[in-house]
């Protein structure tokens, strides 16, 4: 059959106890997501040459790469509550985009993920099409998650990976998935300092870890491994204005004042997500519109020192 359906699809992540060799995932580190982007971008090297023609000669391969963003919903490892502290489907894409995965014993309980400078970890990731297989070793990467009021939270991976050539194998079996429900985006009990907001409608949370590469002519694929050489989290609040006495973005942001954000999702034990921001610099304010009412949108820069960021799973 020519035609591949994109529903026909599996993702596997793991985690690599050596960079750029293959982990090889099973169906046990199956992520249920939604379907894949997936892109294959080499470097091109062009060969600008003057001639008695506009047509061009075409251009050389230089180094490659994959990528692949991954969308998936945001929620603990299970609703029964039975390991609070249980490493999810999401655990190894955390890792890989440089968050440190640790087990609390509590009480409570809970699997805590913040970023990390010195033992961050690189993944592979299987991408089963319809009867392809593409390869991503070596693969690091950054995330967006959303909370919206009228859904639930979500996270996209946007991942990159060594080359590998894709090959013509069937989809893998996959018995068990984290089919359960996320928790709604409902009472979510956000603090911004002492402050609690009304109207609160999107939260976006940027890792925003940036992505280099080293190049390498030693290498086949001309690029040897992927690193995160900086990162600067964000967090995006939508909310409804108030009077300056009870919240002054603007004297926060004029003075340089820093202050915490906090919010969590779900009440269920093994299906709860929670975020934390110890200290946060507002760098952005935006007054617009929402069906006729004026609304904040202010963005903050989370920082710290490998814990300007704080999500947990409990």
């Amino acid at each position: 059959m020519a035609e591949k359906n994109l529903r026909n699809t599996v993702i596997l992540a793991k985690v690599e106890t050596t960079y750029g060799t293959d982990a090889t995932p099973g169906a046990t580190d199956a992520v249920l997501c939604g379907i894949p982007d997936y892109g294959f971008s080499p470097d091109k090297r062009e060969r600008n040459f003057v001639r008695t023609s506009l047509s061009p000669l075409g251009f050389a391969v230089g180094a490659k790469r994959q990528t692949i963003t991954i969308p998936c919903e945001l929620k603990g490892a299970g609703p029964d509550g039975s390991d609070a502290k249980k490493a999810g489907q999401l655990d190894s894409l955390f890792q890989m985009c440089g968050m440190a995965s640790s087990a609390v014993t509590g009480p409570p309980a809970y699997r805590k993920y913040v970023p990390t400078t010195k033992d961050p970890k690189s993944g592979t990731i299987y991408y089963y099409l319809d009867g392809i297989l593409y390869k991503l070793l070596g693969t690091i990467g950054t995330f967006q998650a959303e909370f919206v009021a009228d859904g639930y939270a979500s996270v996209n991976f946007q991942m990159t990976g060594l080359h590998s050539a894709p090959s013509d194998t069937a989809v893998i079996s996959v018995t068990t998935w984290e089919e359960h429900m996320p928790p709604p985006c409902l009472s979510i009990g956000l603090t911004v300092g002492s402050y609690t907001p009304t109207g609160v409608e999107r939260i976006t949370v940027d890792l925003g870890a940036t992505i280099s590469e080293k190049k390498d002519m030693q290498n086949t694929s001309g690029l040897s491994k992927l690193l995160t050489t900086a990162r600067a989290p964000k967090v995006t609040v939508e909310m409804d204005m108030d009077s300056l006495a009870k919240f002054n973005p603007f004297s926060t942001l004029s003075n340089n004042t820093l202050t915490s954000l906090s919010w969590q999702i779900g009440s269920s034990t093994g299906n709860i997500v929670s975020v934390s921001v110890p200290e946060a610099q507002l760098e952005d304010i935006k007054v617009t519109n929402r069906d006729g009412r004026g609304v904040y949108s202010v963005t903050f820069l989370c920082t710290g020192e490998d814990d300007e960021i704080e999500i947990q799973t409990k």
